[in-house]
């Protein structure tokens, strides 16, 4: 059995609901070690069959071309290893057994896939309202069927809703954002596995300099297949990290410092506390910094 998780809280392409002011914008980079230990059945139980490692340095940026539309697009680049005793098997209906060749316990890496999306922002009362509009696409034909896979190798379209606001007094140096976004993916072996995300973020201004957060992000699955399925059919077990049904619930807490007017430093530390069909994220450690313009 495998179960796949690729993406993670840092992956997201568009930081906040928030714009930047026609002209200006911002670019950053922001580098991830993350430890998969187990994996999570379709029952959320854990399975010892392996742990994962990996390295990624994503690149991101944000433009304003008026004070309410951007756009915004992001970059990673990704290492990944398989450390265990069970890598990707499977047997072809002609008999042929193909074992991959990079769950060898060493790091793969290169480029995953490019992010290019638009946001407009516009508000009802105090809330930000931020309409989004995402698309993925590989930047080239990486190999998935493997623990040690930098990604599910499929184009996607993602609709999604940012809503953010401050808090009234005496509350008023907090900031809470609450966003959704729905995901289409692309489809093989005739199923899809959109999916659903919802990610909530409170932040607390200790300082003119110095903002505090906390985080939690969730994802539900549609369609997606099962391992039981891939038992029948061996052809579905080549595709499962693009279609199979992943849930899970990650939390984290993080920092962010304005060195000054142009740069900000970054931090946060990410943690799996609830998943079916993934691999369970035991410490996902980031740090980055952005310079705006």
């Amino acid at each position: 059995m495998c179960c796949c998780t690729i993406v993670a809280v840092a992956d997201r392409a568009y930081a906040s609901a928030g714009t930047p002011e026609a002209g200006g914008g911002w670019v950053g980079l922001t580098y991830d070690y993350t430890h998969m230990q187990f994996h999570l059945d379709p029952n959320g139980d854990k399975l010892d069959l392996g742990s994962m490692d990996i390295n990624a340095v994503t690149t991101q940026i944000e433009y304003g071309i008026t004070d309410r539309l951007a756009v915004f697009g992001s970059l990673p680049y990704i290492q990944r290893k398989y450390t265990g005793s069970y890598p990707h098997t499977v047997t072809l209906p002609d008999g042929t057994v193909y074992v991959s060749k990079i769950d060898d316990g060493s790091y793969h890496g290169s480029f995953q896939d490019l992010l290019v999306g638009t946001k407009y922002q516009t508000g009802i009362g105090q809330w930000m309202i931020t309409p989004t509009l995402v698309y993925g696409h590989p930047t080239h034909d990486y190999d998935i069927f493997s623990h040690a896979a930098i990604g599910t190798k499929q184009k996607q379209t993602v609709v999604g809703l940012q809503t953010g606001r401050s808090l009234p007094e005496p509350f008023d140096r907090f900031y809470v954002e609450l966003d959704y976004s729905y995901a289409f993916m692309e489809k093989f072996q005739g199923t899809t596995a959109n999916h659903s995300n919802a990610y909530i973020e409170v932040d607390y201004f200790a300082t003119e300099r110095l903002m505090l957060h906390t985080y939690a992000i969730g994802q539900k699955t549609y369609d997606g297949i099962e391992p039981s399925d891939w038992a029948k059919d061996s052809s579905l077990y080549l595709h499962h990290e693009q279609i199979m049904r992943t849930d899970y619930i990650d939390a984290g807490i993080g920092a962010e410092y304005v060195l000054n007017g142009r740069y900000n430093l970054s931090s946060h530390v990410t943690h799996n506390i609830w998943g079916e069909n993934v691999h369970q994220i035991k410490y996902d450690i980031g740090i980055g910094i952005s310079r705006a313009f």
